[in-house]
């Protein structure tokens, strides 16, 4: 499966990016979206230690959720907001 990260500042077009290629391509593309999971609020930082530890945190729950449906042969897209390293902590997590 392929997979396409797309990062970036707030208001730089991922998402705008994303849903254009989802509409374009419906019946190959999966897009998964970052930002449906939430914005870290006070006891999300709480929870993680930080807005970084959280997003941290999140990344790597993403990373592991494509690696479980990474069998299918559909490419999946993960639009947000994240670090590099981050991801790579996530895809090594995800085995």
């Amino acid at each position: 499966m392929p997979v396409v990260v797309l990062v970036g500042a707030s208001g730089s077009g991922k998402t705008t990016i994303a849903k254009a290629i989802a509409e374009r391509f419906q019946d190959a593309v999966d897009v998964l979206f970052f930002d449906s999971i939430g914005v870290p609020s006070a006891v999300m930082v709480v929870d993680h230690g930080s807005v970084e530890g959280w997003q941290r945190a999140k990344t790597i729950e993403w990373m592991i959720r494509l690696a479980q449906i990474a069998d299918t042969r559909r490419m999946v897209i993960l639009e947000g907001q994240t670090r590099l390293s981050f991801l790579e902590e996530g895809a090594s997590a995800a085995g």
